[in-house]
């Protein structure tokens, strides 16, 4: 996904994704709806706790990307775990524990795989896909990606967690989003 920058203060394209309301527990243990993410720029992504594989990396990644943003205070993280039934709120609060995440701009959540799911596949294109797996269990194909939304909660970035090549352009791109707000706003 190519991003989409506006020219002008044209109007965004009528195709853009938007995030539809949603309602999602915090791994504090709070509902958490899109009016939380009023006026922030949002990065989400998708993983499960219990991963060995690409979730570990993600967030390793953005472990090392967040004090590049450290004093953008208008700028969240999202992770959601595509695995709700085990990803409880107790060990979204181990998974932050075994990080060290400890700051408030970094939320994870969980809640109605229904819901989840729903959002993954329509609203990101995530590719979030259950596969059978060993002795009965789980196994997800799910992305590396880091997904950027605007304040309007538009669907504006696609990034891979990766290495850091992606993430240093979506550094880039987040600052780009934000002088488009201010043109925005200075128009009126």
């Amino acid at each position: 996904m190519d991003p989409y920058w506006r020219e002008d203060g044209k109007d965004l394209p009528s195709d853009l994704k938007k995030i539809p309301e949603f309602s999602l527990r915090s791994h504090e243990g709070k509902n958490f709806t899109l009016h939380d993410l009023k006026n922030k720029y949002t990065l989400v992504t998708f993983f499960y706790a219990k991963c060995t594989g690409i979730c570990p990396l993600i967030t390793r990644s953005m472990l090392n990307f967040l004090p590049k943003i450290d004093n953008q205070t208008d700028v969240h993280v999202v992770s959601i775990s595509v695995n709700p039934e085990i990803d409880t709120i107790g060990e979204l609060k181990k998974f932050r524990g075994l990080y060290r995440i400890t700051g408030d701009n970094w939320t994870f959540l969980t809640g109605s795989k229904d819901t989840i799911y729903d959002m993954a596949r329509n609203q990101f294109s995530a590719d979030v896909k259950v596969i059978q797996g060993q002795n009965n269990l789980n196994d997800f194909v799910h992305t590396e990606n880091v997904y950027l939304l605007d304040k309007d909660q538009y669907l504006r970035g696609m990034y891979r967690a990766k290495g850091s090549g992606d993430l240093e352009r979506l550094l880039i791109e987040l600052k780009t989003l934000k002088e488009e707000e201010n043109i925005k706003k200075s128009k009126g």
